[in-house]
């Protein structure tokens, strides 16, 4: 590009964004928008008071075990899972929901409904339950172990695989929400 052409360019673009600019060029050039005071701010969302935070009950991991449902909740899954599923990772969530779901929900195919301490459950099962990978599966029943929520025995033989059972709490807790 020749000198002559640069200087042209560059007078075209001084005289575009001229307007938009405000300043000398000692003062620094800032774009007039920014030198404007700002309307102020109205708040469209009400910030939550104390009282609103206090009527929240807090979500606190199931690290004694569930409550049991026959120790009075209303709904089959235990108030305690919505902590881990807030709290937990999706593969941990979804382990532990598949093992309430095989257990406390159990539906079987004969028309038995009912519920079921023990489910025996492959890592296959969970793969096609939960919609994960293998490698999701048993970080997801890894973590789940460790942390308490579930228990697992082997089936007849550990090459058989494992029956998968939620761990319930040994006693009611002493203050039900």
């Amino acid at each position: 590009m020749t000198t002559k052409k640069k200087t042209a360019n560059a007078r075209l673009a001084h005289e575009a964004f001229a307007s938009v600019f405000a300043g000398s060029r000692e003062e620094g050039r800032v774009p007039r928008i920014l030198q404007e005071p700002l309307p102020p701010r109205t708040a469209a969302v009400p910030t939550p008071t104390r009282s609103r935070r206090a009527v929240r009950p807090t979500l606190e991991l199931p690290l004694e075990g569930f409550t049991h449902p026959r120790d009075g909740q209303a709904s089959k899954i235990a108030l305690e899972f919505k902590a881990v599923l807030a709290r937990e990772s999706k593969a941990v969530a979804q382990v532990v929901y598949e093992v309430i779901d095989q257990t406390v929900g159990w539906n079987a195919v004969s028309g038995y409904e009912g519920q079921r301490e023990w489910a025996p459950l492959s890592l296959q099962h969970f793969v096609h339950a939960c919609e994960m990978s293998i490698s999701q599966v048993q970080k997801g029943v890894k973590t789940a172990l460790s942390h308490g929520y579930i228990i697992r025995r082997p089936l007849r033989s550990p090459s058989e695989g494992y029956e998968y059972a939620i761990r319930w709490r040994t006693e009611a807790p002493a203050n039900p929400a």
